[in-house]
């Protein structure tokens, strides 16, 4: 599953994933790259993720 950390505001993270959702949304995934940028060019950072699985047998329990 992913990991999302959280800045507990004393040089420590906390992993936030199974609280929020994304731990089990996550579960059968792999990873395999996040990056920060201005894809729209509005001067904030966007965020992409790219996620999958190695084997394209796998189904993501979001297919129907």
């Amino acid at each position: 599953m992913y990991s999302l950390y959280h800045n507990a505001g004393d040089l420590t993270f906390e992993d936030e994933a199974m609280s929020n959702g994304i731990g089990n949304t996550t579960l059968l995934m792999s990873g395999w790259g996040l990056k920060f940028f201005d894809f729209d060019n509005d001067g904030n950072m966007d965020l992409l993720l790219v996620n999958g699985h190695p084997d394209d047998r796998m189904k993501s329990g979001l297919e129907t």
